[in-house]
């Protein structure tokens, strides 16, 4: 089939397309989500049955996805997790490029008779629904689709940062709101850049505090001493010292739902997250054994720490204790 006719645009793999051109399947992420927004492409969440890869169903939206489906061929209901089962793909609109009802009906019909035989298997290239979800540019354009408050998916695994101000309640005091206020702006206009620079993604802002996600353990460390060097340029006014940013890691299962009209994550993992934070003195990174253990973060700590400290501590809230590790 030539890529020129109307099949050719049902179903469209970036990752796959990106590939076979030998370029970074998220760059052309950006023009697909880019295409869409422009009334090109519609986005499509496909969520696959995790038994057989059939594909029960898909939303266009975020807003229309429940949190789980019901495979009729395997006659099993699922959860629906953006880095599992979920997977996003692109079509033409119909007011662009009208892809023909009769194709879609023959590729649907072509999924079920290989679901049936077993045969039916993902692509070994794909976009997850987490890969779009830490997309910057999804995450800066698509910020107002957000899941109903009834529902929620599930990440399986996820590395989320916290950071803090060392002494912030001390600095409004000795500054004031206003000159305060300034030096928390700046110091959050370089940690978002650092983090958008590493594949990251905000979260949220709570207070001071910065909430940030990433999908892979060596994107949150390389991302966390470089804010932890950058973060040295501000200086308090009327004193000689550098602002210090408290840093915590952690990475597991969380859930993503709707708070207040916007994408947030809930779950044991975010609360793990925030106690390593607190456990920060000075300018500090904190980190759990999970992300230690991560290959490429022992090779990049190897490199670049002199002295990594590991502590067995007990955190507010979580039963049993806890391994982590501190980098000054």
């Amino acid at each position: 089939m030539g890529f020129r006719e109307p099949e050719s645009f049902y179903r469209m793999n970036p990752a796959e397309i990106a590939n076979e051109l030998e370029i970074d399947k998220m760059i052309l992420l950006d023009i697909f989500l880019a295409g869409t927004i422009e009334g090109y492409f519609d986005l499509r969440w496909d969520y696959h049955c995790p038994c057989c890869n059939g594909i029960p169903g898909f939303s266009n939206h975020l807003k229309t996805m429940p949190s789980d489906s019901y495979c009729s061929a395997c006659s099993m209901e699922f959860r629906n997790t953006l880095d599992n089962n979920i997977e996003v793909t692109f079509s033409t609109s119909s007011n662009f490029i009208e892809i023909p009802q009769s194709y879609i009906e023959e590729q649907t019909k072509k999924m079920i008779d290989l679901v049936m035989k077993k045969q039916y298997k993902m692509s070994s290239f794909y976009i997850s629904g987490l890969d779009c979800f830490h997309n910057n540019f999804f995450h800066l354009h698509f910020s107002q689709d957000v899941l109903s408050v009834e529902e929620s998916l599930e990440i399986k695994s996820v590395c989320i940062l916290f950071t803090d101000i060392k002494g912030s309640t001390a600095l409004y005091d000795k500054l004031g709101d206003v000159k305060a206020y300034k030096l928390v702006r700046e110091h959050f206009k370089i940690l978002f850049n650092v983090i958008e620079k590493n594949n990251g993604i905000i979260i949220k802002t709570i207070g001071d505090s910065v909430m940030a996600s990433f999908q892979k353990p060596i994107d949150s460390i390389r991302a966390s001493f470089e804010m932890q060097e950058k973060i040295k340029s501000l200086i308090i006014p009327e004193t000689e010292n550098p602002l210090e940013v408290k840093f915590g890691i952690h990475q597991g299962n969380v859930i993503v739902v709707n708070l207040n009209d916007k994408l947030d994550y809930f779950g044991q993992t975010v609360n793990l997250s925030s106690r390593i934070q607190g456990l920060g003195k000075n300018n500090e990174i904190f980190f759990s054994e999970q992300i230690f253990n991560d290959l490429k973060v022992k090779e990049f700590l190897i490199e670049r720490v002199l002295e990594l400290k590991k502590y067995t501590v007990s955190l507010r809230g979580i039963t049993e204790e806890k391994n982590v590790f501190a980098v000054e």
